[in-house]
């Protein structure tokens, strides 16, 4: 059984690999420079659009807090005649019961 013959290709030389990666090297290079470019205009737009909506929930948030306020007060006067309410019905039943 014959086996074929392996042949030899001769390597290329390694200035030539290392010239290949060097340029392969400064194009990544570039690429990364663009990148971190557009990293920074987008953290600026960020910081934009964190301000604008920070300010916008505080005033929201202060006005939603004053509203709550106005309700804590109206609920207190309903408190009080919820307690009114409940004092009629209690005297009802109580002279329904003959209790008092």
């Amino acid at each position: 059984m014959a086996v074929a013959a392996f042949k030899f290709e001769p390597e290329q030389p390694v200035e030539e690999r290392i010239a290949r990666i060097e340029v392969t090297v400064e194009h990544i290079q570039a690429d990364v420079s663009d990148l971190k470019t557009n990293v920074r205009k987008l953290n600026e737009k960020i910081d934009g659009v964190d301000q604008k909506l920070t300010a916008k929930i505080d005033t929201h948030y202060k006005e939603m807090m004053a509203e709550f306020q106005k309700l804590t007060v109206g609920h207190m006067a309903n408190r009080v005649w919820f307690l009114l309410i409940l004092g009629g019905i209690i005297t009802g039943i109580a002279k329904a019961f003959k209790w008092i």
